[in-house]
């Protein structure tokens, strides 16, 4: 029942990107907002673009100046400490950005979301870190409930990244 479920959910993600490319293809899905700031980063970064729009879209709608109750900024509402964490990973100096810059928010966002995806080999669940964070989903690929193979998670048990992932679908 478990490799059903994460069936189910390779096919989704699989029509995730096949739309995506779609609709980014013809400008239809998500505004071409920060265009020129997106396609920097994702080529720097070697993220998918359509992948970059659906992530700016749910994290902060195009609002450059969003701030969480937690504390998350700009584009890609990165914490301060996650974008100082990732630059110190990649021996940048964190002092010379500004989370409410587009650009740099931008840049940071996605050298994050590449340390995601290469710690966790699948985008699926590398979004799903973005949004609950890295320790959270290695504990859940380690319990069974949640993941059959401790790669892939068939299951998220926090519904606000269950919905922070079906946003990115859409």
């Amino acid at each position: 029942m478990q490799k059903v479920y994460a069936s189910i959910l390779m096919v989704g993600y699989v029509i995730l990107v096949l739309t995506s490319i779609y609709f980014c293809s013809v400008g239809v899905a998500y505004p071409k907002k920060f265009e020129a700031e997106i396609s920097h980063a994702c080529s720097e970064f070697d993220i998918p673009e359509h992948t970059m729009y659906a992530l700016v879209k749910t994290e902060s709608s195009f609002n450059p100046h969003a701030k969480s109750s937690a504390g998350a900024i700009g584009l890609t509402q990165l914490l301060p400490s996650t974008a100082e964490y990732i630059c110190v990973k990649n021996n940048i100096d964190y002092s010379n950005f500004d989370l409410y810059n587009p650009s740099d928010n931008l840049y940071i966002g996605a050298m994050y979301l590449r340390y995601l995806i290469d710690r966790f080999d699948m985008m699926y669940t590398a979004l799903a870190a973005y949004n609950a964070g890295e320790t959270v989903v290695r504990n859940w690929l380690k319990d069974e409930r949640y993941s059959y193979d401790q790669i892939s998670l068939y299951n998220i048990p926090y519904n606000e990244t269950k919905n922070y992932i079906n946003k990115m679908i859409k």
